[in-house]
């Protein structure tokens, strides 16, 4: 068989529209992701237990872990963990940097990844300049604020070059005087500036990133739809037990025939399950009872349901120990300890490069930190 011959599905497109580009065809795949993966029971459990990994035990240094870091008082610790956790979901993460007249970074915060998306090449360069930050982007908050393309901000890419900083302001300056609401006003640059994004993302520099358990997402998907058609089974007696067929009576009134309906609408659901009802006729001929013979699913149902987890396990690469899966051996201590020694092991790489984009920025902070650097204490089991 010929390798150009075999075909396989993209997790997400690409798309342009105006000056974005659109992170999956409806530029909603990682509002998806994350709808899917919360509404899975093992996909949740398996990300929580990653998270727990990949977040550690924080910031090592005391100093920095209580460091205040941006204007709304946030500690570095918080806006580490939340980085941490964006790296864990997405394999990228966003982090807001701000300066002062000197080029010193004066705030560093978290950006929800899911909120930020690349803007087009530029059509001289053809390099891609900065991103575009909305809280919106799929409607999902129109109750709120309609949602508007043109509300999104603009953020060039993390560039500390004193040079370059200066440029942004005083772009920002002569943008701000364009606008009719500044007309005669004297306008400073660094109060109109939004400062840069880091944007981390490991498919590449100005890419947009694929989860690395994105392969489970149909399984995940699946495993909400089980659990899904059980409840409605619960909820309605299982399987339907007939259909119920009334003669049409020309001499019964509307009030009466729904009156009927809502008799039978009170008989079903799993509290009203085997219950009779009873309704007089004048007509015995006038209601029968089909019956309905189901098919029994129960042992397709059962292997869905053993392989799905599994499969979104391993997609995880997670020891079932650690997601509550019964090993055979009781929890003992030494297999849990190996489980976690392994579980660091392979989330070492997502926590080296948080600290290493964290301390990157922190290589131009305002104050001098003494040499002190952000390293994340791994998990451990007592």
């Amino acid at each position: 068989m010929k390798v150009g011959k075999l075909k396989a599905l993209k997790p997400f497109v690409v798309k342009a529209n105006k000056s974005i580009q659109w992170y999956g065809e409806r530029n909603d795949f990682p509002q998806k992701i994350k709808t899917i993966l919360e509404s899975s029971i093992t996909g949740r459990g398996c990300f929580d237990v990653l998270t727990k990994f990949v977040v550690g035990q924080g910031v090592s240094d005391l100093a920095l872990r209580e460091m205040v870091v941006d204007e709304e008082g946030s500690i570095l610790n918080d806006v580490h963990e939340l980085l941490a956790v964006d790296n864990a979901r997405w394999n990228g993460f966003a982090i807001h940097v701000n300066y002062n007249a000197l080029g010193q970074v004066v705030s560093l915060s978290h950006v929800p990844f899911e909120n930020v998306r690349l803007s087009m090449p530029n059509k001289e360069t053809g390099e891609v300049m900065g991103v575009y930050v909305h809280t919106n982007w799929t409607g999902d908050f129109d109750v709120i604020k309609k949602f508007n393309q043109n509300d999104a901000k603009f953020y060039p890419f993390f560039n500390p070059d004193i040079e370059v900083i200066l440029q942004e302001v005083e772009a920002a300056r002569l943008k701000a005087l364009d606008d009719q609401d500044n007309k005669g006003k004297d306008i400073n640059g660094w109060d109109v500036y939004n400062g840069q994004i880091l944007y981390y993302s490991s498919a590449g520099a100005k890419l947009y990133p694929t989860p690395f358990y994105e392969p489970s997402v149909t399984d995940m998907s699946s495993e909400e739809g089980l659990s899904t058609v059980m409840n409605r089974n619960v909820n309605n007696n299982f399987l339907p037990a007939g259909l119920i067929v009334e003669r049409i009576n020309p001499d019964q009134s509307e009030e009466m025939q729904t009156q009927t309906e809502e008799l039978f609408e009170q008989m079903q659901g799993s509290s009203n399950s085997s219950k009779l009802g009873y309704i007089a006729v004048s007509d015995m001929e006038a209601i029968k009872m089909m019956a309905f013979t189901g098919n029994n699913y129960d042992k397709e149902f059962s292997q869905t349901q053993l392989s799905v987890p599994q499969n979104i396990g391993r997609s995880f690469s997670q020891p079932p120990i650690l997601r509550g899966v019964d090993v055979g051996s009781n929890f003992g201590s030494e297999l849990m300890s190996q489980a976690y020694k392994y579980y660091n092991s392979f989330t070492s790489g997502q926590r080296v490069i948080v600290d290493a984009k964290i301390n990157l920025v922190l290589k131009y902070w305002y104050m001098d930190l003494g040499g002190l650097k952000v390293t994340t204490t791994p998990m451990t089991w007592a």
